[in-house]
């Protein structure tokens, strides 16, 4: 399979399956190691799901997975992309504009693009095999339910621009305060609905 049908692949799965970036700062215990040392753990540490928060958007888990996928640790990868599409889902509910939702897969396909083919594959076996067993499943939404709902403004999507559409005027001033009751519901929706968390 060629890398443009792993990318195209990879974006159309959905979670239906059944079954930092590497400049970010690590917290390393003090002690007496040296700067050296520490940039070089910092580049060679997969900044896996333990690392996010409720304010990491999209774009900035997407790196993290491209980060761990050339470390070749793909389940890690497979576990943040979870997350990454999940938040996407979400701010697609909080963010008005068609063209506007374009954006979680734009910033997925940028990512993706830096992955070459034989990664593209293994993360897509990665996803496969994480999505269909219901242990593992159990245990991303038990992740995601402790990160809890997004908390940062999606600027990603604010300032996405289609240079293709010429419907873009009427986008000058997206929706992004919905009532606190409906953000909890969209939450709960992804939860069920997207990611097909167990209830």
């Amino acid at each position: 399979m060629g890398k443009s049908s792993l990318v195209v692949c990879i974006l159309g799965f959905h979670f239906t399956v059944y079954g930092q970036q590497a400049s970010e700062s690590i917290v390393l215990p003090e002690t007496a190691i040296s700067q050296a040392e520490q940039t070089t753990t910092v580049l060679n540490r997969c900044p896996g799901i333990e690392t996010l928060t409720n304010k990491d958007a999209p774009d900035l888990i997407y790196n993290r997975v491209v980060r761990c996928a050339d470390l070749k640790e793909y389940d890690r990868a497979a576990e943040l992309m979870f997350i990454a599409m999940s938040f996407g889902k979400f701010d697609t509910m909080r963010v008005s504009g068609k063209v506007r939702h374009h954006a979680p897969a734009r910033s997925r396909i940028k990512a993706l693009n830096k992955l070459n083919g034989s990664q593209l594959e293994a993360l897509h076996q990665a996803l496969l095999v994480k999505f269909q067993s219901p242990d593992e499943r159990q245990y991303l939404c038990r992740k995601m339910r402790g990160i809890g709902q997004p908390s940062y403004q999606p600027d990603y999507m604010l300032n996405y621009h289609n240079p293709i559409s010429s419907r873009q005027t009427h986008l000058t001033a997206p929706s992004t305060q919905i009532p606190i009751f409906e953000q909890e519901l969209a939450w709960e929706s992804v939860f069920y609905s997207f990611a097909r968390c167990p209830v």
